[in-house]
Order: C-alpha cells, then sequence, then structure tokens
C-alpha cells in the first residue's frame, strides 16, 4: 500500500501521475548500511519506520520504479511537496539539480532520462543542520525538545511523484476575485507550441456553466463571471470546478483540472472585511503536528479532520502556526469553510541580508502555491520578531519583505510580524497572555490612546498605528493541571496550571467575554487547538481527542461572532 496515495495538488490536476510515496533506502551520514523508510514521513516519526530522533544533519535516500507507457507522449516532471532542506537529487545517475528550503515544493523535468523497459533509479543527499540563519519553524535546536520547541523534521515530509504534461502545457493559473463585478479574472501561463488552443471550462455541481476557447499565447488574461454568483464563506463555503485543456489538431494534449472560490478580503479603516461585510474574527492556533507523523499527517482522513474539529468548536478560523502545511490542507480549509491566516515558519531566521534574500525565495513559492486557495485570506512572513526595534537596517529587511509579499499578492493583506515590534503591515497582531482581568484593564479601564502589550513595544521604533484592523494574535494558552503529555517531554503551559478542565471551561468563557467588549479589537487567536509534545494547553490531546465539550466552547464563540465589528480608526489614529 503507497503511504498518502491520494493527489498532493487537488487545485492542480493532471490525470496523469504517479505516486512515489511508500518504501525507500534511507541512511544517515556514517552509516554503512541502507535501511527502510517510509516516505513521506520524516525519519524521526514512528510512521516512517525509522523513528530516529538522534541529531544527524545528513541524510541519503533512494529508491527505484517502473514509468508505465501511458507517460510516454508529453513531458515527465518530477515533484517534491517539501524536503527539509538543503536537497540535491539525481535519476539514474544524472544529478537534475538543488533545492533550498524546508517548506516550499520544487520540481524538475526528467522526460529525456525516464527508462521505459527498466528500472529508473531515484537519489537524494539532504542536509538539515538547523543552523542559524536557517527558517525552522517550531523544530528545537538542542536535545531534548521542551517548552514550545518540538521534535526535529529532517528530510522529505511530503509527496513524491511524478506527472505528465502536454509537449505544450499550462504552467500554472492565477484567480483573482471580482467581488463587487460578481466574477473573477484568471491569468494562465503557458508553454509550448503557439499553433495550439486552450480550452477553458466551469463547472458548478457536476453542471457546465462557462466555457471558452482562446488562441495560444504564453500569457493570457481573460474573465469569468459564472451565474448562479456564489460567494465563497465560512457558513458556505461554495466552489467551481475549472478545466483547462490544451489542444492541438484537435486532441487534447494538456488538461489540469482545479478549482477556484469567489470572496474578497480587505483589512482597513479598523476593520477587517470578507465578501464587503465586516466580521469579527475567532481564530485557534494550529502548529501543524502529529505523534506518529510530526509534520506529516498520517491519512488525508486526519488531515480533513483537524479542520472539522475547528469548525466544531465553533471558530471562524485558524492560525496555521509556525509551518508551511500540505496543500491538501487549504484545500479542506477551502471546502469545509475555515478562513486562514497562512505564516511562515520563521524562528531560526535572522534579519541580514543573505538569509532574508533565501527567506524571500521561500515566500514567494509558497505564495505562488497557495495563490489560488479562498481560504488564505492573510500572510504572516514573522512571528515574534524583536531584533530589528531600533535597527533601521533590518527594519528595511522588514518592509522589504511587506512589499514583496504586496507585490506577488495584491489580493490579501499582510500581516507583517505577529506579536509585538511591528513595521510596515496590514494587520496589527499583538500577543497578550497576561491574566485576564490585566487584558480588560490595559484595554477598556486604563485605555489612553497607546496599544498595550505586556512583552515588548506594540511598533519597531519610528513607526505608528495607521487604522489597521487590530487582533490579539495569542491569547490563553492555559491548562489544567490533570492533563499530562502523551509523550515523554517536560510539561508547558502559559501561566500558572488550573485546576481542572471545569476552570479551564471557565477561564475561556471570561477570556473572550472581555476580548469581545474592548471595541478596539475585531479578532482573536486562542493558543491552541490541541496539545503538542510538552506543551498540554489545547482543546484537545495531542492525538486529537476532546478534553471538553464542544458545543460549550462552540456556544461561547457563538456569542463573540454574533457582536457587530465596529471601526476604531477615528478613535486610535
Amino acid at each position: 500500500m503507497i503511504a498518502r496515495a491520494e493527489h498532493p495538488r487537488p487545485d492542480f490536476r493532471r490525470k496523469i501521475w504517479l505516486n512515489l510515496n511508500g518504501e525507500w533506502d534511507f541512511k544517515k551520514e556514517g552509516e554503512s548500511e541502507f535501511r527502510k523508510i517510509v516516505v513521506p514521513y520524516p525519519p524521526q516519526s514512528m510512521l516512517s519506520k525509522i523513528n530516529d530522533t538522534t541529531q544527524y544533519s545528513k541524510v541519503f535516500y533512494k529508491r527505484e520504479f517502473k514509468v508505465p507507457s501511458s507517460f510516454k507522449e508529453g513531458r515527465i516532471f518530477l515533484h517534491f511537496g517539501a524536503v527539509d532542506y538543503f536537497t540535491e537529487v539525481w535519476l539514474n545517475g544524472v544529478k537534475l539539480g538543488s533545492h533550498t528550503g524546508g517548506y516550499d515544493p520544487f520540481s524538475f523535468e526528467v522526460t529525456k532520462l525516464i527508462k521505459f523497459n527498466d528500472n529508473n533509479r531515484l537519489e537524494l543527499k539532504v542536509i538539515d543542520e538547523n543552523k542559524v540563519g536557517q527558517a525552522m519553524g517550531k523544530q528545537y535546536i538542542t536535545s531534548p525538545p521542551s517548552g514550545v520547541r518540538y521534535e526535529r523534521v529532517t528530510g522529505i515530509w511530503q509527496t513524491v511523484w511524478l506527472e505528465l504534461r502536454g509537449v505544450s502545457f499550462l504552467k500554472g493559473y492565477r484567480v483573482y476575485p471580482k467581488f463587487s463585478e460578481r466574477g473573477v479574472e484568471i491569468k494562465v501561463d503557458v508553454e509550448g507550441d503557439d499553433e495550439c488552443s486552450m480550452e477553458v471550462e466551469v463547472w458548478l455541481f457536476d453542471e457546465k456553466i462557462w466555457d471558452t476557447s482562446l488562441h495560444f499565447q504564453k500569457s493570457h488574461t481573460f474573465e469569468v463571471r459564472p451565474k448562479p454568483f456564489l460567494p465563497w464563506s465560512p457558513e458556505q463555503p461554495d466552489l467551481y470546478t475549472i478545466i483547462f485543456r490544451i489542444v492541438k489538431e484537435g486532441e487534447v494534449i494538456d488538461e489540469v483540472e482545479g478549482y477556484f472560490g469567489i470572496r474578497s478580503v480587505e483589512a482597513k479603516n479598523g476593520l477587517f472585511k470578507l465578501n464587503e461585510q465586516p466580521i469579527r474574527l475567532a481564530l485557534v492556533l494550529d502548529q501543524g503536528y502529529y505523534p506518529d507523523g510530526l509534520y506529516t499527517p498520517p491519512s488525508d482522513e486526519v488531515l480533513r479532520r483537524d479542520v472539522e474539529i475547528v469548525k466544531e468548536l465553533g471558530f471562524n478560523g485558524v492560525r496555521k502556526h509556525q509551518i508551511v502545511a500540505e496543500p491538501r490542507y487549504y484545500y479542506w480549509c477551502d471546502r469545509i469553510g475555515l478562513l486562514v491566516f497562512e505564516e511562515m515558519p520563521d524562528w531560526g531566521l535572522i534579519l541580514e541580508e543573505k538569509y532574508v534574500r533565501q527567506f524571500q525565495k521561500e515566500i514567494r513559492n509558497v505564495i505562488e502555491r497557495d495563490f489560488n486557495h479562498p481560504s488564505v485570506i492573510a500572510w504572516t512572513p514573522f512571528n515574534e520578531k524583536t531584533e530589528h526595534y531600533r535597527d533601521k537596517l533590518k527594519q528595511r529587511l522588514m518592509d522589504e519583505t511587506y512589499e514583496l509579499i504586496k507585490k506577488i499578492d495584491p489580493t490579501r493583506p499582510v500581516n507583517i510580524n505577529s506579536g509585538y515590534v511591528i513595521t510596515k503591515t496590514d494587520i496589527v497582531d499583538i500577543h497578550e497572555y497576561g491574566p485576564t482581568e490585566k487584558i480588560r484593564e490595559m484595554w477598556i479601564e486604563k485605555f489612553s490612546g497607546e496599544l498595550p502589550c505586556s512583552h515588548n513595544p506594540v511598533f519597531a521604533e519610528g513607526y505608528r498605528y495607521n487604522g489597521q484592523p487590530i487582533i490579539l494574535g495569542e491569547v490563553g494558552g492555559r491548562a489544567s493541571e490533570d492533563i499530562k503529555p502523551i509523550v515523554d517531554r517536560p510539561i508547558f503551559r502559559h501561566g500558572g496550571a488550573l485546576k481542572d478542565i471545569y476552570h479551564l471551561l471557565s477561564y475561556y468563557r471570561r477570556l473572550i467575554e472581555v476580548i469581545g467588549s474592548i471595541y478596539q479589537v475585531t479578532g482573536f487567536c486562542y493558543t491552541q487547538l490541541y496539545d503538542v509534545e510538552g506543551e498540554v494547553n489545547g482543546f484537545l490531546t495531542y492525538n486529537r481527542e476532546y478534553k471538553i465539550d464542544p458545543e460549550l466552547i462552540r456556544e461561547i464563540n457563538r456569542k463573540y461572532l454574533e457582536k457587530p465589528s465596529s471601526s476604531t480608526i477615528d478613535v486610535l489614529i
């Protein structure tokens, strides 16, 4: 049986593909013999069958595979969903190239190297030193992990696959919502022969509702105004299927199926708007770790269940924290209806030119991959950075990152630095783990017009509030004293332990009541959805068992979300 056999990109799917997950050969540097590993699970995980959590920084993979004859007509590409961190790849003894970055996808054309009458040999060397300057998210640097740092992940952790494209093929497409015009603008990029044409179809509920034919161009933009017009939202996550076909001399030589949702996102004048209507954000923090797979979910069903749990608890969104999840996570958010703050795993990164330039390459690749997901409503490149507070050069790097993201994607707001010491941004995101009554005092009783934060200055030196919507991007983090980790880790929680789960429920109710009464704040993100290793402050355990009746949390969140949002710009500027 192939591990994670489902197609990795439901938003960009071709019919002919070959999943290369499953049993590979694996060894660490210094080992003479290869062992069997199950890809795509990282070697530190139990599901990989290696389960080696000792320190190592260089690993080797190899496997052989046969390619069916259905791949003969066209061009063949080898895809890696994500490999942590620096990867070199060889196919049949020929080096294909290398890639730097642990969270973004990469691929190579292998058409001329593939053998159809013999085995093909694929080999990888991966270096993952988790050294200073490398963006690594919540992975620990020193052993053993503790606090808010978790187990390391090395090597392959997302699906590896072959894909057949046409001689001329669709490189990519972007969907730009035009909500006020009740449609979308679609830009396609194509590679190949100018004598081809493109056919495009849009389907809804298994019925074709729109089509067109285009003369073949390298890049082309067209509008779609589907009827019926069904906006995407968490309450009604309607999606349109889109099919692209490249045709030459009457024959389809390339076909891609994807989907899109129509929604607008706006963050200004103190409000967050979805589909031109003010909304409150009730987000929950999701670290993207699994007890048996670490970064890699055991199955697509488990991945989908993570999204369903958020909905059951009554949150309307999630902050995917310090990890770029696999595309199928965002697919389920699109399908089920969940707003997502997508975040780069920047912990480990230093704000120096050479490190930030590499990080920006990874950001570009991630945005290109996830641009079309309607569930993704904001980009967060940095979390809790402070080293730039008075440093103008580092502030410039932060501002350049903001401008880069806005250039790549002008349709979404940028949450530049979740936490504090904020530079140029579209969202003001403040972390506040202080006692509930202290939060009420700072924001209500003693509010003076300056945005408060217990830990650090809200803004970097030289920056000030400019009308952005304000969210409390991390709150809570408390845990009851009777909850223990299911793995061997020191216990960590924010603040003192609460007596039991009933005290935790009362704490959460009062916290959300207070946040709901703060007129300056338009949303929050609660820490956290489930426990991770020794951090035991989730609504669920690490293996996703409820600690508390989800209906009780859902009712608290319902009351919060029903309150109207109001602009704070006149009060704060």
